[in-house]
């Protein structure tokens, strides 16, 4: 995928996770509504678009976080598999989960925090990449390289930037190791 098709693609998922509320009072209006956006957007990239064998692992304590992300993650092409505790997300890998990439919140109940949720899968799939949402940014900023979602983020730069890791060869399948090709 090109970057102006990212682009395309990216202004599609224009709703901010601060929406959530107006998600959960009328769920049923915005799905619809960025069903239509989003299929206008899809169709000028003649078929391009994020294959669905991609797989995110989100990890966020918030529901209705969790749930936005579910929903634009899918609608664009990407297969998900969620945990609402970092203590979750380390059992599923327990379970062998093999997600291509892992987005998660670093301060969540529980034992485990996102920072130790991105160690436990990288130790399992080395250079698998890791997305982090936070409300807070500055403190936890400290790991060099992290690429850190402040909240309230736009989904549309969570997808640009797995677009970005697609197109440069950045995300490999855990499954089988090889660097996945955008379609």
């Amino acid at each position: 995928m090109t970057e102006d098709e990212v682009e395309v693609v990216a202004r599609a998922f224009y709703s901010v996770l601060d929406a959530a509320r107006g998600w959960q009072r009328e769920p049923e209006m915005l799905k619809e509504r960025f069903r239509r956006d989003a299929r206008a957007a899809i169709a000028t990239l003649d078929g391009n678009r994020i294959p669905v064998t991609r797989k995110v692992l989100v990890v966020e304590d918030d529901e209705a976080i969790r749930d936005l992300a579910v929903f634009y993650l899918e609608e664009a092409g990407f297969s998900v598999i969620t945990a609402a505790t970092g203590d979750e997300a380390v059992e599923l890998l327990q379970a062998d989960a093999a997600p291509d990439v892992l987005f998660t919140d670093i301060r969540m109940p529980g034992r485990v925090d996102g920072w130790a949720v991105a160690k436990a899968y990288r130790k399992r799939f080395p250079g698998l990449p890791v997305l982090y949402g936070t409300q807070f940014a500055q403190e936890d900023a400290a790991v060099e390289g992290a690429k850190i979602f402040p909240k309230p983020y736009k989904m549309s730069q969570v997808v640009s930037y797995l677009g970005e890791l697609l197109a440069s060869g950045a995300i490999k399948s855990c499954d089988t190791g090889q660097s996945i090709e955008p379609s």
